[in-house]
């Protein structure tokens, strides 16, 4: 149990920090920003943290 609630807040994380990219850019968002450079960093970063975050979490306890 304690595995999956690592994960969560780990999940919780990566969420946070991509919401957060996602409000900063709002004061000079524009349709080309959203689409040559926000849509993919947010796809980049997210699948990096997930992937890190199951790789971790999956395997934590098991020997190298």
């Amino acid at each position: 149990m304690k595995l999956w609630l690592d994960f969560l807040k780990r999940l919780a994380i990566a969420a946070a920090l991509i919401l957060l990219a996602n409000l900063v850019v709002v004061f000079f968002w524009s349709p080309a920003w959203f689409t040559y450079w926000q849509v993919p960093i947010n796809c980049i970063i997210f699948i990096c943290f997930l992937g890190v975050t199951l790789f971790d979490t999956l395997m934590r306890d098991r020997p190298r």
